[in-house]
């Protein structure tokens, strides 16, 4: 064992060295291109399943991505919060704080689904109904990008009347205060109050909606039954029934207005009637006194 075999011994060593160090960096780039490739095609492969599934024509694939990814993180948390709670827990404790965080997450998504989407939806579709239908032209088809951009719409109006509601100084309303539990993510109010939400604020706009977007249906249905057969080209474009009824609504929500206005000036003028004549009686009755004083 001379100094030519050590340093024979240490080329190989050195030579074997690169090579593994080769071999890492490879399988490195190969596992990264591989995982890189699986997170951007799986989960948009799943959003397109999904929105093919529900009907949906989506003309760009990050609407996909995020849904595909926003389903694969959630079983993934569901997932791993049950492995924890076995881990942690016994089995019967595991499964009941399983299922009670089950329930939350159930109570979670229903008040987010009915507010997040299915209301600002039902609100985007009748502004389409009433104004945007008469700019897309004769030949336009409802889709489901249509209802897409209806619900963007309706997502902006329902952040605007949540910022005017929430900027008022009455806060003792009980659906302004669900309000502030949604709009701040209060997941153990929402929770708890899961029933009051759905009755005092989510059930009457519910209601709301579909009263709006039903009612001028039915108006348009008995129009044909009510009117001559030469005005059932015009009944058939329910869309003027729509901004009919657009206008009254919004004629009766001024009347509303304005009959409390009224109400409140008169209230006012009977008070400062009722003050002026306590005040008169005081005095005349102060005179009275006086008078029989001195007499």
């Amino acid at each position: 064992n001379g100094p030519g075999s050590r340093q024979e011994a240490m080329g190989d060593l050195s030579q074997l060295y690169r090579l593994r160090i080769g071999v890492v960096l490879f399988l490195t780039w190969i596992v990264l291109v591989v995982g890189t490739s699986l997170l951007i095609v799986l989960p948009t492969v799943l959003g397109r399943s999904i929105f093919s599934f529900l009907q949906i024509d989506s003309n760009h694939d990050i609407y996909a991505f995020a849904s595909g990814l926003l389903i694969f993180w959630c079983s993934l948390e569901v997932v791993l919060s049950f492995h924890f709670l076995l881990v942690a827990f016994a089995r019967e404790e595991a499964i009941r704080r399983f299922l009670s965080g089950l329930r939350v997450a159930v109570r979670v998504t229903i008040i987010t689904v009915l507010w997040a989407g299915l209301l600002p939806l039902l609100s985007g579709l009748f502004i389409e109904l009433t104004v945007l239908v008469h700019f897309r032209g004769d030949g336009h088809e409802f889709s489901g990008s249509t209802l897409l951009q209806d619900w963007a719409v309706g997502t902006l109006l329902e952040k605007a009347f949540r910022a005017v509601v929430l900027s008022g100084e009455r806060r003792e309303v009980r659906w302004i205060e669900c309000l502030e539990w949604i709009h701040t993510g209060n997941v153990a109010r929402m929770d708890q109050e899961f029933n009051t939400i759905i009755r005092w604020t989510i059930t009457p706009w519910l209601m709301l909606w579909i009263g709006v977007l039903v009612c001028p249906l039915l108006a348009t249905q008995l129009g044909h039954l009510l009117f001559p057969a030469y005005t059932e080209e015009v009944l058939s474009r329910g869309n003027y029934s729509y901004v009919l009824c657009a206008c009254v609504y919004l004629n009766v929500w001024i009347l509303s207005h304005i009959r409390h206005v009224v109400l409140r000036l008169h209230d006012s003028i009977r008070d400062d009637k009722y003050l002026s004549g306590i005040r008169l009686h005081n005095f005349v009755s102060g005179l009275e006194s006086q008078n029989s004083a001195l007499g």
